[in-house]
C-alpha cells in the first residue's frame, strides 16, 4: 500500500471527523495495553481525550489526521511547551499520542503525519518535539530512531499501596 491518496489535514474544533479520531484513540489505547502501558485507561478515556484535546486545538496544541479517502487513518496530538529556565527555557512539542491503523503501517503514512507535525513545531518556534513509546512497542522505537528521535531518560512508576 502506498499513501498517495492520503491527505494530511490539521482538523479545527468541532469537525466531524473527530468522531473518528475518538474511534482510532480507543484503538490507540488497546493497542497501549499489549505494549506495556501500567496506569490503566478509564472506560470513558476516548470520549474524555477527546473533550480534552478539541479545546487545545487551536491554542497550544494541535490534532493532525491522515486522510484516506473519507476515513481518517492516523492521528497524531501535540502541545506546545517551554523548559525550565535552567534549561534555556525554549519552546518545544511534546507528541504524548501518534497511531497510525494497522492497515497503514509501512505505507508512508506515519512519516508524512511525523514531517506534517514537525513542520507546524516548527513554524510556531519549537527547537524540539519529545514524544513517549511504550517498553514493549519495539515498532515505534523503530519508527522514532530512524526518524533521528534518540532516548533522553526512561520513566518509571511505582504503584503505592496502603
Amino acid at each position: 500500500m502506498t499513501d498517495h491518496d492520503v491527505t494530511i489535514v490539521l482538523p479545527e474544533r468541532g469537525d466531524p471527523r473527530f468522531d473518528q479520531v475518538e474511534a482510532l484513540f480507543a484503538e490507540h489505547i488497546e493497542h497501549l495495553r499489549t505494549v506495556g502501558q501500567l496506569v490503566p485507561f478509564v472506560e470513558n478515556a476516548a470520549q474524555l481525550w477527546r473533550s480534552s484535546v478539541e479545546k487545545a486545538v487551536g491554542r497550544i496544541g494541535t490534532v493532525q489526521i491522515a486522510v484516506d479517502r473519507d476515513e481518517v487513518v492516523a492521528f497524531c496530538y501535540g502541545l506546545i511547551r517551554a523548559l525550565p529556565d535552567y534549561l534555556g527555557g525554549e519552546k518545544f512539542a511534546t507528541m504524548p499520542h501518534f497511531y497510525v491503523k494497522e492497515s497503514h503501517r509501512g505505507s508512508g503514512v506515519g512519516t508524512r503525519l511525523r514531517e506534517s507535525f514537525a513542520q507546524w513545531c516548527f513554524e510556531r518556534g519549537c527547537t524540539s518535539i519529545e514524544s513517549y513509546v511504550s517498553p514493549g512497542d519495539s515498532v515505534a522505537f523503530t519508527f522514532w530512531q530512524r526518524a533521528g528521535f534518540a532516548v533522553e531518560h526512561t520513566q518509571i512508576r511505582n504503584f503505592l499501596t496502603s
